[in-house]
């Protein structure tokens, strides 16, 4: 699944996006309060100080603030909300009828960082272990179908059960980072969850199974491109990567 601005923003302040995903607060959602003043989800400490020579202190929002939906978070131009920036948001100084998609490598650090996602992946993992059956396999092809609203391909359920089988094996000789991984900050874990098997979840949903499948993809999409570029059209070669693909893959085939 492809993160962008949009569904970042609903994410961001998590009352849509991942946070419908994960199914985490559904009550709260269910009933969340509309119209309003804006809200401070969490983002990294200092970026106003910095900005404003420190005479700004961003207030980061609790409670049912917290878990807002995008459209309340505060916008600051000149500081603009770290996640919606990092997905390709607009900067909102004029009208923009297309938005620009990128894949870069900053926007994996935030869904693997920003504490939003982290949260809204505890909750996917929970959710994971309660209505994704008993077996490994059953539970990534539930998560896949829940994260891209269709049936996963086999290869697809496979890579991500080796990758909860790598995260497995590492959590279960780290109790601690286990135990930190699967319950900060959403919580204390539902009774039968082992803190090895939550986190084990936590970190297949925050890296996600289509992200290592697209890998091979990438490296198919470089070999087509080097043989474009052998063949000495370069205008040819830039318009395919453009298409589909990244800086990185872009940089690998023109080396």
């Amino acid at each position: 699944m492809r993160e962008t601005a949009s569904s970042a923003e609903d994410a961001a302040a998590p009352g849509g996006g991942a946070r419908a995903r994960s199914g985490a607060d559904v009550e709260r959602i269910a009933k969340h309060q509309k119209f309003g003043p804006s809200v401070f989800p969490p983002q990294p400490d200092g970026m106003w100080q910095a900005a404003f020579n420190g005479e700004r202190t961003y207030p980061t929002s609790t409670g049912g603030d917290a878990h807002r939906r995008g459209i309340y978070t505060f916008w600051r131009r000149t500081v603009p909300y770290p996640s919606m920036a990092a997905f390709d948001a607009p900067s909102r100084e004029v009208c923009t009828l297309r938005r620009i998609q990128t894949s870069t490598p900053l926007q994996a650090f935030v869904m693997l960082n920003d504490p939003v996602y982290v949260e809204c992946a505890q909750g996917l993992a929970r959710r994971i272990f309660a209505e994704g059956g008993a077996t490994p396999e059953s539970r990534a092809a539930y998560a896949l179908r829940l994260c891209l609203a269709r049936p996963p391909a086999a290869a697809q359920v496979a890579d991500l059960v080796d990758l909860y089988q790598d995260e497995l094996s590492r959590y279960q000789s780290d109790r601690a980072a286990a135990e930190k991984l699967a319950s900060e900050p959403l919580g204390k874990l539902p009774p039968g969850l082992d803190p090895a098997d939550a986190a084990a979840w936590d970190g297949g949903c925050q890296r996600r199974s289509e992200s290592r499948w697209s890998l091979k993809q990438k490296a198919e999409m470089v070999d087509e491109a080097i043989q474009i570029l052998s063949e000495k059209d370069s205008s040819a070669a830039i318009e395919f990567l453009s298409a589909g693909t990244d800086v990185a893959v872009s940089a690998r085939a023109f080396e």
